[in-house]
């Protein structure tokens, strides 16, 4: 009997291996990539989801800011450096009149003259805050000053204009302005009443002694002669002084003209002999012949002011001395008193409008004299030491700076 063995196939013996095929393996790796896909989709729904929300609220904030700066009721207009406008606001409109849909150059704002137009292009090409240039423009609503601001960022953004123009209405500030400084005048005036009746009383004296000895000297030619030369040198005198002060009195624009500063200081000066002598002050004055360029009524207005300031400062009497000195093409006109003096803390406050340390005072003399100046191109300087007095530097233009030419 044989035996009869079952060999078994070689390959069982062997190691079990599987080989998958190319197909499978491609069908793996793009399920793999639409895996990524979806998911990199997803994702981007998801961004562009966010994206729309932060879009939607951008536009909602910018809608925002652009109503917030209707409201203001400051004009603003942001400017490229050649003057094109890229933002404006609706108080833009109020107070210039101007239409401002369809306005695109600074140029096309014909509510400024040429040379205002000139100087606000010249400024949007110089970095730097607070350029400023007061207008008065004539719109339906009446006649409206205008303060215009110009401010240009030192660090640039594209993406951001670069100058910006603020416009600030400051009609009803000028008008109370006025008003304060007439009312300051007329102070003044009432206080300076005896000096004035004084020097009226002198030519009118003269003049009424030569009438009442002409009727007995009608027959001196030489005497006839003398009171025909002096009595019409006397009602000259009279009028240019009445003149003066009704001048100095009514309300009007600080005109600009060359005028003999150290006569006006003389003018002022013998106004003041009353109340000197009153208060036993001396007044001494070392003045140079000099022209200026400024206001005569505005300068003479200063004067007044701080020489009223230095009478109250010495109540028991003392010096007040005037001098004149020229420095560039600057005029300085000093007010020295050797009365109480000055703390610190008050000298930085004087400017400040209703600062005062009298007991009746208004506050008001200082800042109104240094709005004065300042308007006339000039700057008002004190300096002063506690119980050693005070003086007043007040700057004026001379004919020779760029203001006089």
């Amino acid at each position: 009997m044989h035996d009869i063995g079952l060999k078994m196939p070689y390959f069982l013996s062997a190691t079990l291996t599987f080989k998958p095929s190319q197909s499978f393996i491609l069908g793996i790796v793009i399920g793999i990539i639409i895996i990524a896909v979806i998911l990199m989709v997803r994702r981007y729904i998801a961004a562009t989801s966010k994206l729309r929300k932060l879009e939607s609220k951008q536009e909602t904030f910018k809608n925002h800011y652009y109503q917030f700066l209707d409201v203001l009721p400051v004009g603003i207009l942001g400017l490229s450096q050649s003057g094109e406008i890229l933002l404006r606001n609706y108080s833009v409109k109020l107070l210039t009149g101007i239409e401002i849909q369809g306005l695109k150059d600074i140029k096309d704002m014909n509510c400024f003259t040429e040379s205002q137009l000139e100087w606000l292009i010249q400024q949007i090409k110089q970095p730097g805050p607070n350029r400023e240039m007061q207008v008065q423009i004539k719109t339906t609503t009446g006649i409206k000053m205008l303060l215009i601001s110009v401010n240009v960022p030192f660090d640039q953004d594209p993406d951001l204009p670069s100058a910006y123009v603020l416009i600030q209405d400051q009609t009803k500030e000028k008008s109370m302005s006025a008003l304060l400084q007439q009312q300051d005048k007329i102070e003044k005036m009432n206080q300076l009443s005896a000096g004035v009746v004084h020097e009226l009383k002198n030519p009118l004296s003269s003049i009424k002694g030569y009438i009442q000895m002409l009727d007995r000297r009608l027959e001196d030619p030489s005497f006839v002669k003398l009171a025909m030369s002096v009595l019409p040198a006397e009602i000259d005198r009279l009028i240019i002084m009445v003149e003066s002060m009704l001048n100095y009195a009514k309300p009007n624009a600080l005109k600009k003209e060359i005028f003999d500063l150290k006569k006006l200081v003389e003018d002022v000066s013998r106004f003041f002999k009353i109340e000197m002598s009153s208060h036993r002050i001396q007044l001494k004055t070392e003045l140079e012949d000099t022209l200026v360029f400024s206001s005569v009524n505005g300068i003479r207005q200063v004067l007044i002011n701080m020489l009223f300031n230095a009478v109250e400062a010495m109540p028991a009497g003392g010096i007040i001395e005037i001098s004149t000195k020229q420095v560039g093409n600057r005029v300085l006109l000093l007010v020295h008193d050797n009365g109480s003096g000055m703390t610190q803390d008050q000298l930085e406050r004087l400017v400040e409008p209703y600062y005062t340390t009298k007991e009746n005072g208004s506050g008001m003399g200082i800042p109104v004299s240094n709005q004065i100046i300042s308007e006339l191109g000039g700057q008002l300087g004190f300096e002063s030491v506690l119980g050693a007095g005070t003086t007043v530097i007040i700057e004026i233009p001379s004919v020779s700076s760029e203001e006089g030419i």
